[in-house]
């Protein structure tokens, strides 16, 4: 509201206040009034007054008979009755016209005021004056601009929440705690509503203060704060994206990060489809968390790409790509070694002689000993080789970050999954073709549905087509190797499959749900 509306809306509430009060003060003079025109009349016919009075048994004999002789009303006759001795002296009877005169002078003056919305202005202009002049002194107490920074983080929870985002651009936020854990291969809960023929895409899970990252499929990146994503129940559908960030058609989000601030020592490094890798810097990204149309550049793609996944990093992690037909890289992040340039996207369609695959399927790189690590660049760059494709049709499916306290845990599309160190993963070169990361049956039918790295007391969320999901702890399964097969995650309905697989950060202490007869391990 601007000074105007401001000084309308106290004039409004002082003329309500005003109106009411005058009202008020009127009923009281007139009720004062009709009082004293009865004392008039008992004055003005006192020695009949007198006599009636005596000659009655009671008062309330007196005051039918008064009432019947003179036109008095049963207020007035009740004010008479009590009166006493020493008002009907001259002087009280010339007070009593006195208070008269002034009361009709009163009624009237009120009375004016009701009528005319000039006078009651004029009164409200009055009052204000007389104010200035009663508290004219300078103030004591200065107004000054809030001291500190008000945040929002003050007055919202942080806590664990889970992100969904459905393949036609829904997305909410619901707390963590609204999801049952269960024992692994249970049957799960619904885990999110969607429109027909749409199902989950991704899933994430952060604290409600952190920022999180979003880059979408076409390179894209947008920055928010957590609390910001769309609130939604776990049964709810969401909202569309398109309200959220200003995607334009076609556009999806593709990778989605979590971190506390944005810094020099924390990089950002993104994987497309196509096997490609880029680094940056964090900092390189605070311009995503202003509001701008078509968002911040994060990657130049090629026509045929698009971004699948992004990590965050120290800048001296190893990183692990994960195809979707089960092959696995694992290089050094590194600065490029002396001994191998990296090579520009361009050029990195030919394989030179130390990167053509063996004919056993193992990578001839490793005897070379060459360590050709990821170099950081600004955000508008297209990147480098990560990793190659021997298998016809395949493409880039997961990016992690090597933890040796930590476990790979690879999920195929039927529900079945493994957890594996990651020193089962070879140390290679950026650009190999990789290693088996998981046994898949020989007629294709059944790819990966997700990887990711995970400890021993963390918990996951599986999420597949049909919207059914399953809260599980980590430890319940199976540790193996590099090729096995895996046990069962999740029993899955006819024609339904796994679509993907997240770490829940934040656990609690919910009852652990009766579990269902768990399936026989395969593997």
């Amino acid at each position: 509201m601007n000074i105007k509306e401001l000084l309308e809306c106290y004039i409004a509430h002082r003329r309500e206040v005003i109106t009411r009060r005058t009202q008020y003060r009127l009923r009281k003079a007139e009720e004062r009034a009709h009082i004293l025109e009865g004392y008039k009349i008992a004055l003005d016919n006192l020695d009949d007054f007198v006599r009636i009075i005596r000659a009655s048994s009671n008062k309330e004999e007196a005051k039918v008979r008064l009432m019947e002789k003179y036109p008095l009303s049963e207020r007035q006759t009740d004010a008479i009755l009590e009166l006493r001795l020493y008002q009907l002296t001259g002087l009280e009877r010339g007070k009593i016209e006195a208070e008269y005169f002034e009361l009709l002078k009163l009624v009237e003056y009120l009375r004016s005021i009701l009528a005319s919305e000039s006078l009651l202005l004029d009164v409200i202009k009055t009052e204000l004056l007389a104010l200035k002049e009663k508290y004219s002194q300078p103030r004591k107490s200065e107004i000054i601009a809030a001291a500190g920074e008000f945040r929002m983080e003050d007055v919202i929870v942080n806590e664990g929440c889970v992100i969904t985002v459905s393949h036609q651009g829904f997305i909410k936020r619901t707390r963590v705690a609204d999801y049952r854990v269960q024992k692994r291969g249970g049957k799960g809960i619904i885990g999110t509503e969607t429109y027909e023929l749409d199902f989950v895409e991704q899933l994430f899970t952060a604290s409600t203060h952190d920022y999180i990252l979003f880059v979408t499929s076409t390179g894209k990146s947008y920055a928010k704060k957590v609390y910001d994503v769309p609130e939604g129940a776990r049964t709810t559908k969401g909202k569309s994206v398109s309200s959220f960030l200003k995607l334009v058609e076609g556009e999806r989000i593709a990778a989605m990060v979590c971190f506390s601030a944005f810094t020099d020592d924390r990089f950002l490094v993104l994987a497309t489809q196509g096997g490609i890798v880029k680094k940056t810097m964090l900092s390189e990204y605070e311009g995503a968390t202003r509001e701008r149309e078509g968002g911040l550049a994060a990657i130049n793609l090629r026509a045929d790409d698009q971004v699948i996944g992004g990590v965050l990093t120290t800048g001296t992690n190893e990183i692990v790509l994960v195809s979707h037909q089960a092959l696995a890289v694992r290089f050094q992040e590194g600065a490029v070694d002396s001994a191998a340039e990296e090579e520009p996207v361009a050029e990195a369609a030919a394989e030179t002689p130390a990167e053509a695959a063996a004919p056993d399927g193992t990578e001839p790189a490793e005897a070379a000993e060459v360590r050709v690590g990821l170099r950081a660049t600004g955000r508008a760059t297209a990147g480098v080789t990560g990793m190659r494709f021997k298998k016809k049709g395949d493409y880039l499916q997961s990016i992690e970050v090597c933890d040796s306290t930590a476990r790979l845990l690879i999920a195929r599309e039927d529900g079945i999954g493994k957890r594996t160190p990651f020193a089962d993963y070879r140390l290679t070169r950026r650009g190999g073709s990789g290693v088996i990361a998981i046994d898949l049956p020989e007629d294709g039918k059944i790819n990966v549905a997700g990887a990711l790295s995970v400890h021993d007391t963390d918990e996951i969320m599986l999420l597949t087509a049909k919207n059914q999901s399953v809260r599980c702890p980590v430890a319940g399964i199976r540790e193996t190797g590099r090729g096995a097969k895996g046990v069962k995650l999740i029993n899955l309905a006819e024609g339904d499959k796994l679509l993907s697989v997240a770490r829940i950060v934040d656990t609690r202490d919910d009852d652990e749900a009766p579990a269902e007869t768990p399936a026989p391990e395969q593997g």
